[in-house]
Parts: C-alpha cells; sequence; structure tokens
C-alpha cells in the first residue's frame, strides 16, 4: 500500500512540471518601440498618424502620436517592420527598420 501512494505523489509530481515545463517552452519574446514625432526643424509633430507594417505579413498596427510628439508600441513580435508618418496636408514618410 504504501508503493500505491508513493506513487500517486510522484505522478502528481512529475505531472506538476510537465506543465511548468510545457509553459516555459511557450514563452515568446517581444518588444516595444516608441519614439518623437518631429519636423526638419526638431519640432515636434501632435497627433500625427504612426503605422508600423510588419514586412514579411503585412499586417499593420497603428497609433497617433500625443501632444509632445510621443508615441508607442508595445507587446510587438520581433519582425522586421516598415514604419508610414502621416500628418494632415503632408506628405508621408516611409522608413523601413529592424525592430
Amino acid at each position: 500500500m504504501v508503493s500505491s501512494s508513493f506513487s500517486q505523489s510522484g505522478f502528481r509530481t512529475v505531472f506538476a512540471l510537465a506543465v511548468f515545463g510545457a509553459s516555459l517552452c511557450y514563452a515568446q519574446f517581444s518588444s516595444n518601440v516608441q519614439g518623437v514625432v518631429q519636423d526638419p526643424s526638431g519640432a515636434v509633430i501632435p497627433k500625427a498618424t504612426v503605422t508600423l507594417v510588419n514586412v514579411a505579413t503585412q499586417v499593420t498596427r497603428t497609433t497617433t502620436s500625443d501632444e509632445n510628439g510621443n508615441y508607442r508600441f508595445v507587446s510587438l513580435a520581433p519582425a522586421r517592420t516598415r514604419s508610414q508618418l502621416k500628418r494632415r496636408a503632408t506628405r508621408n514618410h516611409n522608413p523601413t527598420s529592424l525592430f
């Protein structure tokens, strides 16, 4: 009878370790991108639309700069991206970067 309770206890321990170990295998990398939108003179540009485009999948994420020109993208998967900047009554800017 002792070996029976030991094997149930041992099974629970092994099961718990397997579940915990499996959860570690699913960990993913993520990154954040943040910056300030400025014109060539260095003045900040509020309410500019900033878009990141994943070059491989064409999936987009869009945000708007705040009153100080700050923007931020959070929880991004590592990928080669292209950024697009647009503000009213101006032309677009399209650099490509690796984040």
